[in-house]
């Protein structure tokens, strides 16, 4: 079973115009099982016409979580999985998140995708709280999505970036603050690419696309897979797909990951 991880960029057509073609046709490449993407603009708009393309051409069904913010999440997945339940709660999240229950071939799990609060770790940490106790009512959990924070072993000198981007980041001591992750972990999640990579540092944001890459100091990794132990036993491998050709479709890395599910 495969799981990709992606944020589009504004719906895959705004701010960096239209780059729908090369997104569908990576995700079709990649042949995932599930693909949870986020930053899905306008996706409902012209009645669901850009989500029902999305379906077509990949050949897969679709559930799409609506923020208040618009930055819509959009959870694909493959005819084998049957969905036996799918929610999605934005109280208290900026951009909301969604949960859906899956069983595959006899083996359940549960998927919770959440974009984390872009501006505050303060906030970020309560929403965290939030999708740590959804992901828990389920045995087995995978948590995928864009968390705006950096991970916390890593060294980090955040006075060497931008200030918009230390607000982000700080408490209000102005030190880094990466509790919203570090709440996951606590609970028994388990960073799944730090997991196959712990020596190794490597970025999911920002690619040079509208040439955000010059803002900041160097990439950052802000885009995760966090599994319980059932997918952490599993995952064979866990990895950011940083190819040229993706730095001009969207300001995000996508993040893939393999699981070894029984069936």
């Amino acid at each position: 079973m495969k799981v990709l991880c992606y944020n589009i960029l504004r719906g895959g057509q705004f701010e960096a115009g239209n780059r729908l073609g090369e997104i569908i046709s990576f995700i079709q490449d990649q042949k995932p099982t599930i693909a949870a993407l986020f930053e899905c603009d306008q996706f409902e708009a012209n009645d669901f016409k850009i989500a029902k393309l999305f379906k077509k051409e990949l050949n897969m069904k679709l559930f799409l979580q609506q923020a208040r913010s618009k930055s819509h999440i959009a959870l694909l997945y493959h005819e084998d999985l049957v969905l036996e339940r799918a929610f999605t709660f934005d109280r208290f999240l900026y951009h909301g998140l969604l949960a859906a229950d899956f069983d595959y071939h006899g083996e359940k799990f549960r998927i919770v995708a959440a974009h984390l609060n872009p501006y505050s770790a303060e906030l970020r940490l309560i929403e965290a709280q939030i999708l740590t106790q959804l992901a828990l009512r389920a045995e087995n959990s995978l948590i995928v999505g864009d968390f705006n924070c950096p991970p916390p072993h890593e060294p980090l000198d955040i006075t060497q970036f931008k200030k918009t981007f230390q607000a982000r980041v700080s408490n209000e001591k102005k030190e880094l603050d990466t509790r919203s992750v570090e709440h996951i972990l606590n609970n028994g999640f388990a960073d799944l690419w730090f997991s196959h990579h712990p020596d190794k540092s490597q970025g999911t944001y920002p690619t040079s696309l509208g040439e955000k890459d010059k803002e900041y100091l160097h990439s950052l990794r802000i885009d995760y897979f966090f599994g319980s132990e059932y997918f952490k036993e599993h995952c064979k491998s866990c990895s950011i797909l940083d190819h040229e050709p993706l730095s001009k479709v969207s300001d995000h890395f996508p993040i893939v990951a393999d699981f070894n599910i029984p069936c």
